[in-house]
């Protein structure tokens, strides 16, 4: 019996082993580790998200049930869908859907009101080419991870006033995209791969001020993280691990 018992605990070890190394080299496709790219075509973002190993999620506002309480003329402090905490950058703002700021669909999606509620409102002290920074607007929109777990893309579709500038923040650190403004008129798109991970993404425009506003709108996010199947492989090593200690633990003499 107790040859028996040490060959399942030596074939149980070496399995655990064998998940070990097939979780390490799934989870490494995942988060492989490299330089932060930006795109400004959706393609190109789209293949940078596969070829790194993972899945892009879609969010265009359309679900009823989940949307429903931030349609404009109403707005809303937040909401929570696919795993994230949508919300405007500025928490003293809410977030709302409107049809005009739609790209597909019927809805896109703006902070309310729009930009920095809090900025100084004196046109002749703003409206200069080099504003005090308590001029800027910073109109944008959040997203945290709240069960999407960490999140290695973000990729979406802005409108807005013309002459606006994006960047796009991951957990505070900036990302820009080399000065191109926004057209006005249309939607473009804006999408950044980081393979070392965050949790949180802050999309925001630079370029607006007092007297010189620049609103945004955003649509048809596509946001990239690692497979389900990878989560599962991860998920299977530890009920592995914790079986292990078990049957280590358990008293001589105990059958299962």
């Amino acid at each position: 019996m107790k040859n028996s018992a040490a060959a399942t605990v030596r074939m149980t070890r070496d399995w655990a082993r064998s998940m070990a190394m097939a979780a390490m080299v799934l989870a490494n496709a995942g988060v492989a580790q490299g330089a932060v790219t930006t795109f400004l075509d959706e393609a190109s973002y789209l293949a940078a998200v596969g070829a790194g190993g993972y899945v892009a999620s879609s969010e265009g506002f359309e679900d009823g049930a989940t949307w429903e309480t931030s349609r404009s003329p109403g707005s809303v402090t937040d909401v929570t869908s696919l795993g994230i905490l949508w919300d405007s950058n500025f928490a003293a703002n809410d977030l709302s859907t409107s049809g005009g700021a739609a790209r597909t669909g019927g809805w896109g999606a703006f902070s309310s009101p729009h930009g920095d509620p809090t900025r100084l409102t004196d046109t002749a002290t703003c409206d200069v080419d080099a504003p005090p920074p308590g001029c800027l607007m910073h109109d944008g929109l959040m997203g945290t991870s709240v069960g999407a777990g960490t999140l290695f893309g973000v990729g979406v579709w802005i409108s807005g006033t013309a002459g606006g500038q994006i960047i796009m923040l991951l957990d505070n650190n900036q990302v820009g995209f080399g000065g191109v403004l926004l057209a006005g008129g249309g939607h473009q798109f804006f999408g950044v791969v980081d393979p070392a991970g965050f949790s949180t993404f802050e999309i925001r425009e630079t370029e607006g001020k007092t007297g010189n506003e620049k609103f945004i709108f955003a649509d048809d996010f596509r946001i990239a993280v690692v497979p389900e199947s990878n989560s599962l492989a991860l998920l299977s090593l530890g009920l592995v691990a914790i079986g292990l200690r078990k049957l280590r633990t358990r008293p001589a003499g105990l059958r299962s």
